[in-house]
């Protein structure tokens, strides 16, 4: 089974070092509840258990539209797999999109959009070079990564990167950059759980998942409500 993702989260606070999580996945077995699940991936808490990174969302001023650039890819990376990334993530936009969560993404041909895709020329395991990302550079790839920067005190992200590997199968390209464009919204962690596999774009054991399913999307729309009046009305 390839390993679909990484997770790098860096926290903005003053002179703190760049923060990485020794796993990105949380561990259990069988269905979750709403809430579980919510937490499982918002925060890696456990069932029953501790958040163990805080609970981050892009501020309101930025989520209409939240706008991601895709960088041309490096040397090394296959031509014919640039199209397929590029359409990838024009999926997940729209995927998203229509999830009903309080959030729209939009395709940018602006520099400055705070989410940027990369096609690096590292292979899978290798590190990588060149994108002009500190947290990017100098860390091994699987098949993706993503990482986000967020403020330590509001805790509002305030902007990501995902790095595509240049040998990633193209059957797992648009699952893995869905993946990767969702969880850069602030659902960063993974589930290991077998209940999940092949049933969530969150599975850590799966990697043919190209949409949202039921409590993806409940679990985006409750990180993005637009409906509920308060979070517990959310969880029953």
């Amino acid at each position: 089974m390839i390993h679909r993702a990484a997770l790098l989260i860096a926290l903005i606070l003053a002179c703190s070092p760049v923060a990485a999580a020794e796993d990105d996945f949380t561990v259990s077995k069988g269905e979750l509840s709403n809430r579980d699940f919510y937490r499982a991936i918002a925060c890696g808490a456990e069932v029953n258990g501790w958040c163990r990174t805080p609970i981050v969302r892009w501020p309101s001023d930025k989520r209409h539209p939240l706008r991601i650039y895709v960088e041309g890819p490096q040397a090394g990376f296959p031509p014919e797999n640039v199209k397929a990334v590029v359409a990838s993530v024009r999926l997940a936009i729209t995927e998203i999109n229509v999830s009903g969560a309080d959030i729209r993404l939009e395709y940018s041909k602006d520099r400055a959009a705070p989410i940027h895709v990369y096609m690096v020329g590292a292979r899978m395991g290798e590190t990588m070079q060149g994108t002009g990302r500190e947290r990017l550079d100098g860390t091994v790839i699987q098949a993706g990564i993503g990482t986000m920067r967020w403020n330590g005190g509001t805790r509002e992200i305030v902007e990501a990167s995902i790095g595509i590997a240049s040998d990633i199968p193209k059957p797992i390209i648009r699952s893995v950059v869905l993946e990767e464009i969702i969880q850069i919204l602030g659902l960063p962690w993974d589930i290991r759980n077998p209940a999940y596999a092949g049933k969530s774009i969150f599975s850590e054991d799966s990697n043919n998942i190209f949409k949202l399913r039921r409590q993806d999307t409940f679990a985006l729309r409750l990180h993005y409500p637009t409906v509920c009046e308060k979070a517990s009305d959310c969880l029953q």
